[in-house]
């Protein structure tokens, strides 16, 4: 929520606009729909228009059943009373690791897979599995 004030307001003061068109894709899409929530007021006038590209707003129909499970689990709540607000942060050296992890091993990769995203990985592109898995984690808000 602080950080979408904090775009807003930096882009306003380097560009000298009075308004910008925000373009948001998944998490961006989920944090500016939250902004515009708590705090319309702020928004009113400094956003021209919206762009919503992969939004993510329900996740009670996933096949994966981590992402079931988190969806009927209050764990925004205990991650904020443990002061966490980030999930799976980005560090490079992990990354490498599971991009060349995952052409070693796989199996288990393609049960991760499974866990976190859909339940069929043979229907995925297998040839691309270590290229996301060199992104992943990417980091996301709790939130998300």
């Amino acid at each position: 929520l602080f950080d979408q004030k904090a775009y807003f307001d930096f882009i306003l003061k380097t560009t000298n606009f009075d308004s910008v068109v925000y373009v948001g894709h998944s998490q961006g899409v989920s944090q500016m729909l939250a902004a515009l929530t708590l705090e319309p007021e702020y928004y009113q006038t400094r956003l021209k228009g919206f762009v919503a590209i992969g939004g993510v707003s329900r996740l009670d129909h996933s096949s994966s059943p981590l992402i079931k499970l988190a969806s009927r689990v209050p764990i925004v709540e205990l991650l904020a009373d443990m002061h966490i607000w980030e999930i799976l942060p980005y560090v490079s050296v992990f990354n490498e690791f599971y991009g060349k992890f995952c052409q070693t091993v796989e199996g288990i990769c393609d049960l991760a897979f499974w866990g976190f995203c859909d339940k069929h990985p043979y229907a995925d592109n297998q040839d691309r599995i270590p290229v996301l898995l060199s992104h992943l984690p990417s980091g996301s808000g709790f939130r998300n």
